[in-house]
């Protein structure tokens, strides 16, 4: 196992060392790591946490980035069933709490492109174009769409259109809005 490197940062009003992930550590063909992630954002968002655990993977692929999905779904359907056995009694317990429904995932997760998901929230009645990113009224929505047609509350968007990805992407070469 390669170590992390320890860097001072300031967080917030502080000044704290942190992990930081390797630049030649990720120069191997993959490197996989979960693990506490401190961002020292001034948001005050839900969106935004300052810290929480997160999946930090680089990956190369050799014919196509569906690899690298193909590993992510993998990994998530392991953690899935990983709690679902290991935090049985708990997972029950916060679920009589808090009244709700047992997480339900499909084996491979569903995937959907993004005209799938556009249609999806058309047909309920919600107006976009083609290229709108989906606000965080439509993502709940889709949620729910999602979940009472596929019976699922995991699944995977795929293709989403370039004018609403980073600038580093790549463009679609067989599709012109992706």
């Amino acid at each position: 196992m390669k170590r992390m490197h320890k860097t001072l940062m300031f967080y917030f009003k502080g000044k704290i060392f942190s992990d930081q992930s390797s630049r030649s550590f990720k120069k191997m063909d993959s490197s996989l790591r979960v693990g506490a992630v401190f961002r020292a954002e001034d948001s005050n968002t839900h969106r935004h946490m300052t810290e929480f655990v997160g999946v930090d993977l680089e990956m190369a692929f050799n014919y196509h980035y569906h690899e690298v999905l193909d590993v992510l779904d993998r990994l998530f359907v392991a953690i899935f069933k990983g709690l679902s056995i290991l935090y049985k009694e708990e997972i029950e317990i916060v679920r009589r709490q808090y009244h709700s429904e047992p997480f339900k995932f499909l084996e491979p997760s569903l995937r959907l492109d993004f005209p799938e998901v556009v249609q999806l929230l058309r047909e309920a009645g919600v107006e976009m174009d083609d290229e709108d990113d989906l606000t965080t009224a439509n993502e709940k929505l889709l949620g729910k769409l999602i979940k009472a047609k596929y019976d699922t509350d995991f699944f995977i968007v795929d293709k989403f259109p370039f004018k609403i990805r980073p600038f580093y992407t790549m463009p679609d070469p067989t599709n012109s809005v992706s």
